[in-house]
């Protein structure tokens, strides 16, 4: 859907909307999560994510920002093995 919705334009095929589960499923790296949302909105289509209300208003942009900060945190951590949970002592 994704790709569809980028290239829309040529194809035919219009999306309004991309949805996704959350947004650590679009992606987990800032930089690409905002090319990708650029290239979504210069088509004219926004990203909508089911499980995290994020407002169109000048909070939303904070909250969405955090958000993929959090992501991006979450797979370098994964990435580099470090226990996010340590054990109870």
């Amino acid at each position: 859907m994704f790709i569809r919705s980028i290239y829309g334009k040529y194809t035919g095929v219009r999306a309004r909307r991309v949805l996704v589960y959350k947004l650590d499923r679009f992606s987990r790296d800032k930089y690409e999560s905002t090319i990708h949302k650029h290239t979504l909105k210069e088509n004219g289509v926004k990203l909508v994510s089911a499980m995290e209300n994020i407002p169109d208003s000048p909070e939303g942009i904070i909250l969405e920002s955090l958000l993929e900060g959090m992501n991006q945190y979450y797979s370098a951590e994964c990435f580099y093995g470090h226990n996010t949970f340590p054990a109870a002592i």
